[in-house]
């Protein structure tokens, strides 16, 4: 799907283009920040749940040079989601991760080329909203 542009500013862009919307702070934050910051002006961290919106984020972020948090984290062994706190049921690892280097990564960002890693939660990294609408950033 090739996303059209909806509107642009310096701080993020948007554009329609899925299941939900999905909104790039260009602010660095730690995991907890960016939860906190998501929670207060949308609706949570990013969720990811199917092949169509990781294409989507995806494609959104091949010309970003930074990682960016999504809302997946390790709660006990189980990974899962910060919205709704739900067990993930899809999965986008990079080769060897999840590796929990030196037993602290518990949070988890996703890559330029869209995979997904597990680090370390007070890492600065920009970040994926969601809120209910059906569009998309870029």
């Amino acid at each position: 799907m090739n996303p059209t542009p909806f509107f642009q500013t310096g701080f993020l862009s948007v554009v329609l283009c899925g299941s939900r919307e999905y909104i790039l702070i260009k602010e660095y934050k730690t995991w907890d920040e960016a939860q906190d910051y998501c929670r207060q002006n949308y609706i949570d961290l990013a969720t990811v749940q199917t092949d169509e919106e990781w294409s989507e984020l995806t494609e959104l972020i091949e010309k970003l040079q930074f990682y960016i948090w999504i809302g997946l984290y390790d709660d006990v062994n189980t990974w899962r989601w910060s919205y709704q706190d739900e067990i993930v049921t899809f999965l986008h690892w990079d080769s060897e991760q999840p590796n929990n280097l030196n037993g602290k990564q518990y949070c988890v960002n996703l890559r330029t080329s869209g995979y997904w890693w597990d680090e370390a939660c007070n890492l600065m990294c920009t970040v994926f909203c969601q809120s209910a609408a059906k569009f998309c950033c870029m």
